[in-house]
């Protein structure tokens, strides 16, 4: 961590997340970052980003894990989780370090063949039928699945033979140089799309993430340590809550995301097509959070391309570190999920208490109408020295009144409905006997102040509006 001072003298606290190259799939991480992390970091913080010198997940993980807390330059990684399991990266750990991986960004695998379409590939098994494989240098994920295409094929040689690593983003551009018979295996569907509408005769063999082999792996996370938890437990939180909005906004493909992209990304103007690409491989979650078999599909592909066997050992030392490194850090990405996904859902809906009382309110009780009776009735009973016959007007009416609802059809558990037929009846009632008999003005008066009465005890009380709702 490294303090540095704004142009308006303010200081900020910067964090450092090391990354193994500036890549379209770090989408997410990047619009996040350009947004300033949606508001969600403490306002003393900031977060940096700087590519790891050996451009590997292996590189990045061995950096993040060899020093802790005041002496390290490193914060977060974004990186494949998996090389945890290496045997160097555990030996790189320092003592008191421990790796807390907190988001999941890439559960599915983000890799695609391309070649000059001279095999016919349905299977993983059928991409050992090219002669060559271009991935990236070792330490990386490509360079790993490159070796189980090897392994699975049986073929002669050895992987280095089999393998031709490039450096990160020169994978399409050594396969157009390259002869027929050679397959790239590319993480970048942006270049992927630029290459296959500039040239013929290009074409994707396969998608990874399709395969039973590559489906529903964890690929690519946000990874920390125990220490930086510790220290800045609100930072952490907001890293994450901001990249489950940003990676939702992805998946959506928001306008501005894609605007976003176009400027922020070489051969940006290809964004829509890469990301709908993206979306068919089912590459962003929907939510951050890590499952156990995500994780075990991830060791179950790196012990198969280190030719280990995925028993016994080592099946229990990938469920240890997922309990250790990963489940133990679930709540984070758990949070951030209800935080962007449960909330909005409803913050506008009412309570459940509030949904009940209203529905009380709008029902025709027994209760309630006995309340109008007797409410009506004492008012009425006033004019009874004036002429008898009013104490009949109330059940009369209302009788009238429930037939004529069911006549019409009228929803009875409407107050209002039941009320308006109420007062319309009676009050004509009333003044037919009124007209027979000359009530004298003041009795009259009376009678109408007794309905108003009534009207009060029918009239149902809406719960108020959450304050912020429509």
């Amino acid at each position: 961590m490294r303090v540095e001072t704004l142009g308006d003298r303010t200081s900020k606290a910067v964090l450092t997340v090391v990354e193994t190259d500036h890549h379209f799939l770090y989408l997410p991480f990047y619009y996040a970052k350009y947004k300033n992390f949606f508001g969600y970091l403490p306002e003393e913080f900031a977060l940096d980003l700087t590519p790891v010198v050996a451009r590997s997940d292996k590189a990045s993980l061995e950096r993040l894990v060899s020093s802790r807390l005041p002496d390290s330059t490193v914060e977060f990684a974004l990186a494949d989780p998996v090389w945890l399991l290496d045997d160097s990266v555990r030996d790189s750990t320092a003592r008191g370090c421990r790796a807390a991986v907190v988001a999941g960004l890439i559960t599915n695998a983000a890799f695609w063949a391309v070649d000059h379409q001279t095999h016919q590939i349905r299977h993983f098994a059928d991409l050992g039928q090219f002669e060559r494989v271009i991935t990236y240098d070792q330490g990386t994920t490509s360079y790993a699945i490159a070796s189980r295409i090897h392994r699975a094929a049986k073929k002669l040689g050895t992987v280095a033979e089999f393998v031709r690593p490039v450096a990160r983003g020169f994978e399409l551009v050594a396969l157009k140089k390259a002869e027929p018979g050679t397959v790239a295996l590319s993480p970048d569907p942006l270049q992927i799309a630029a290459l296959l509408s500039e040239r013929q005769g290009y074409g994707i063999d396969i998608a990874l993430g399709t395969t039973p082999e590559y489906n529903n792996v964890l690929v690519t996370a946000l990874v920390t340590r125990q220490d930086v938890i510790d220290a800045y437990p609100l930072v952490v939180a907001g890293v994450v809550r901001a990249l489950q909005r940003a990676t939702l906004l992805v998946r959506l493909q928001d306008p501005d995301v894609l605007a976003f992209a176009r400027d922020h990304f070489p051969f940006g103007h290809e964004a829509p097509a890469a990301l709908k690409r993206a979306s068919d491989s089912q590459v962003f979650p929907i939510t951050l959070d890590i499952s156990e078999a995500h994780w075990l599909n991830a060791a179950r592909a790196f012990a198969d391309a280190h030719g280990i066997d995925f028993k016994d050992v080592e099946l229990r030392r990938a469920s240890d570190t997922y309990e250790a490194s990963i489940q133990y850090y679930s709540r984070y990405a758990e949070e951030a999920a209800k935080s962007e996904l449960l909330l909005p859902l409803t913050e506008h809906r009412p309570p459940p208490e509030s949904a009940a009382d209203a529905a009380a309110a709008r029902q025709l009780t027994p209760r309630r109408l006995v309340a109008f009776l007797v409410a009506f009735t004492i008012g009425a009973a006033v004019a009874k020295w004036l002429h008898p016959v009013s104490l009949l007007v109330v059940p009369a009416t209302a009788l009238l009144a429930v037939f004529v609802s069911s006549l019409l059809k009228l929803p009875r558990q409407r107050v209002r409905f039941i009320l308006l037929w109420m007062v319309v009846l009676g009050a004509g009632a009333c003044a037919l006997i009124g007209i027979e008999s000359a009530w004298e003005p003041t009795a009259t008066a009376s009678l109408v102040v007794s309905v108003l009465i009534a009207l009060f005890t029918l009239v149902p009380v809406e719960p108020a509006s959450p304050a912020g709702g429509s």
